[in-house]
C-alpha cells in the first residue's frame, strides 16, 4: 500500500491483498484505526498483544490506512507515525518483527508515502499535515543513518523508489491542489 503516483513513476507494484480498510466508510475506518493505534502507543497498555506475524500484518494494515485519512484526523495519523517510528528504531517492537524486519520496513516506507497525498483542509489541519510530512521526512533520513546496516539491498531499493515517487509527486507539481505542501516540503525533500 503506497501513494498511487509511485506505481506510475517506479517499477513498484502494490500488493492487491492490502488496503482493505481504505474501502470502508470514513467513520468506520477512523474508529477502527483510532481504537487500535491508541492501545498500541499507550505506554500503560500491555505490549504482548502482537504475538504472531499475522497479528503484525493486521495491525500494519490498520496503521497503514491511517496515513490516508483526511488531514483533520491528524491526531490519528500522528499515532500511526509514532507507532512506526517506534518499531523502526526498536522501541516496543513486536516479538516477531525482527524475523521479517526488512519486509516490515518496506511496508512502513510505503505506508509513509500515503501521507504525502493531497488533502484539502482548513489552515490548522493543513499545517498539521505539513508537520507530519516533515516528521516522516526526518524519520526516513534517520533510517538512512541509523538503520543502513539492517536493511538488505531490496529494502534500500524499495526505499529509494518510494522517495523518488514522493519527490516526483511533490516537486514536479503533481500536488497542485495543495501548493502549501509543495512549498513547505520541497527544501526538506531535497536534503534527503
Amino acid at each position: 500500500m503506497f501513494l498511487q503516483h509511485i506505481e506510475n513513476t517506479t517499477s513498484l507494484k502494490p500488493d492487491p491483498e492490502t488496503g482493505v480498510l481504505v474501502k470502508f466508510p470514513l467513520a468506520v475506518k477512523t474508529n477502527i484505526i483510532k481504537s487500535i493505534l491508541s492501545v498500541l502507543i499507550d505506554p500503560n497498555k500491555p505490549k504482548n498483544l502482537l504475538h504472531s506475524t499475522f497479528s503484525i500484518k493486521w495491525i500494519m494494515e490498520c496503521s497503514g490506512c491511517s496515513f490516508s485519512l483526511p488531514a483533520e484526523q491528524h491526531k490519528i495519523i500522528e499515532m500511526g507515525v509514532t507507532l512506526y517510528q517506534d518499531w523502526l528504531f526498536g522501541k516496543n517492537t513486536p516479538p516477531h518483527f525482527h524475523e521479517n524486519q526488512n519486509r516490515y520496513f518496506r511496508e512502513i516506507f510505503g505506508h509513509f508515502s500515503l501521507l504525502f497525498k493531497t488533502r484539502r483542509a482548513d489552515n490548522l489541519s493543513t499545517q498539521k499535515h505539513v508537520e507530519l510530512c516533515l516528521k516522516v521526512i526526518q524519520i526516513i533520513s534517520d533510517v538512512g543513518f541509523e538503520l543502513h546496516d539492517k536493511m538488505d539491498k531490496e529494502t534500500w531499493e524499495y526505499l529509494l523508489n518510494i522517495l523518488i515517487g514522493i519527490c516526483d509527486f511533490i516537486l514536479a507539481g503533481k500536488n497542485v491542489e495543495e501548493p502549501i505542501l509543495t512549498n513547505k516540503l520541497a527544501p526538506y525533500l531535497l536534503k534527503v
